[in-house]
């Protein structure tokens, strides 16, 4: 059931995201993520980023989000399995807590975008509110 797991990989997301616990080894990312100025980078890149925003922000509290839609499109059926891109999008809201102990609260949209290549759902880009605002890793 593809809906399902979208839906799936979207919690798993988030919540890896607000728990601290993504790293290169998390296997629904996928190994190039495009940037929402259309400029590609390695999921090492990718993760390094999300280091950078957790060394600035020390703790996430009080979080919570809510997946409203996730749509998808099968392109093609191979002998393999069927390809495909598909997106889920909602609203999220956490507390970032810095190391002065400063407070800054995030509400808003994400969307998550999807292709669907050797029988997996995997994400290449997406949008996450409050994500953007920390220092970029060093290249």
């Amino acid at each position: 059931d593809h809906k399902s797991d979208i839906a799936e990989i979207t919690d798993e997301f988030l919540n890896d995201f607000l728990e601290r616990k993504l790293s290169a080894d998390t296997p629904y990312i996928n190994d190039e993520i495009i940037l929402p100025d259309g400029k590609v980078i390695s999921k090492e890149q990718l993760i390094n980023r999300f280091y950078a925003m957790y060394e600035v922000a020390v703790q996430i509290e009080n979080t919570s989000f809510r997946i409203d839609n996730i749509q998808f499109e099968i392109k093609e059926e191979t002998r393999d399995a069927p390809s495909g891109m598909g997106f889920s999008e909602g609203e999220i809201q956490y507390d970032l807590i810095f190391k002065n102990g400063e407070r800054k609260k995030m509400h808003g949209p994400f969307k998550i975008y999807f292709g669907r290549e050797w029988g997996s759902w995997n994400i290449y880009f997406f949008y996450l509110a409050g994500y953007n605002m920390h220092p970029k890793e060093k290249e």
